[in-house]
């Protein structure tokens, strides 16, 4: 019995990585080790001229995407090694994200490389299109429960930022950021 169970421990990462690309074929490529929790949805979305374009999550490994986060869109995201995604999030790409490696991104955190124009009042802002920017976020950066990162936001290497802030212009590196929007609170201590 028990070597019955070791055999089943070795081969479920093997199994599970082969059901992972077998489920999300079209949208996702595996570098490596990657976790999935329950209920993680991955999907791509029409486009501003009606059409579908799929999104593409790329992974390099030893990365984890908590229970409940919703991917969505038809851009492309690069998720580095040992980064990992907590439970609960929203992602939203309809041109490119980029997380470095050993990023932490906490609960419930909302990353949005586009959002809604509204310049006319004759047409529903909901038909009106989408403008988008690129969001980077940098090697060993910790984002907290509840934060917003909007589009075009750069966060530099080793920041940190607060729970609850809202990320709408770019974080240097080793600062510290919170409130609404999010300002430098502090830095992080040199190396000593």
């Amino acid at each position: 019995m028990r070597a019955l169970s070791y055999l089943v421990l070795e081969l479920m990462p093997k199994l599970h990585s082969k059901v992972l690309k077998w489920a999300f074929k079209d949208s996702l490529t595996i570098g490596g080790r990657l976790r999935l929790g329950k209920g993680v949805v991955i999907r791509s979305q029409r486009t501003k001229g009606g059409k579908y374009a799929d999104l593409q999550v790329i992974t390099e490994g030893a990365n984890t995407i908590g229970s409940g986060t919703i991917i969505q869109g038809s851009g492309d995201i690069y998720l580095g090694a040992r980064s990992f995604i907590g439970p609960y999030c929203s992602i939203g790409c309809y041109q490119e994200i980029r997380i470095g490696q050993n990023v932490m991104i906490a609960q419930a955190v909302a990353i949005q490389d586009n959002d809604h124009t509204f310049d006319r009042r004759d047409i529903p802002m909901v038909q009106q299109g989408l403008v988008c920017a690129p969001v980077e976020i940098g090697d060993d950066v910790w984002i907290g429960h509840g934060a917003v990162v909007l589009k075009g936001v750069r966060i530099g290497p080793g920041a940190i930022v607060a729970a609850g802030a809202v990320v709408t212009r770019d974080v240097g590196p080793y600062e510290i950021v919170g409130g609404v929007p999010a300002k430098v609170i502090g830095h992080r201590p040199p190396q000593s």
